[in-house]
Formats: structure tokens, C-alpha cells, sequence
């Protein structure tokens, strides 16, 4: 698993730190729930290239190489609660 990221001291960078949009925190909470793009699409009312999109944007911010690792680094930092 890719670690959280971290601030210059060697320290988890807080929530804060990372920037996500209300969409994209929408997104990460649905795909946390464990739907898929064509799901989320359908329930956010966006088409599937935008959930892409979105996750791309999501992984990148949270260092995620996937879904999983994205939900693991967003609850590591306090983006996400169980």
C-alpha cells in the first residue's frame, strides 16, 4: 500500500492538506461504498468519463495507485470515517 502523503517533516499531512473538491469527496464516498463508475455516474448524475476523471484526480492527490488504495490513504488522513 502507497503511504499517506506526507508534509516535509516526515509526518502525515493532515486532511486539510489535501484539497479535494465536494464532487471529488462524493465520488471517494461512493466508491467506498463500493460502487462502480457506471453506478456512481448514475447516482451523481455525471457521466462515467467524469467519474474517471475524477478518480484520476483523486489518486493523484492521494498518492493511489487504485480505488482501494485510495479509500485506505483518504481514511489514513481523516478524509473518510467508517
Amino acid at each position: 500500500m502507497t503511504a499517506a502523503p506526507t508534509s516535509t517533516n516526515g509526518t502525515h499531512a493532515p486532511a486539510a492538506a489535501i484539497a479535494l473538491s465536494s464532487r471529488e469527496v462524493n465520488v471517494l464516498n461512493q466508491v467506498a461504498r463500493g460502487l462502480s463508475n457506471k453506478q456512481i455516474a448514475l447516482k451523481l448524475g455525471i457521466s462515467d468519463k467524469t467519474v474517471r476523471n475524477h478518480l484520476s484526480r483523486i489518486f493523484r492527490k492521494l498518492d493511489a495507485g487504485n480505488r482501494t488504495q485510495a479509500v485506505m490513504n483518504a481514511m489514513r488522513v481523516g478524509l473518510l470515517t467508517v
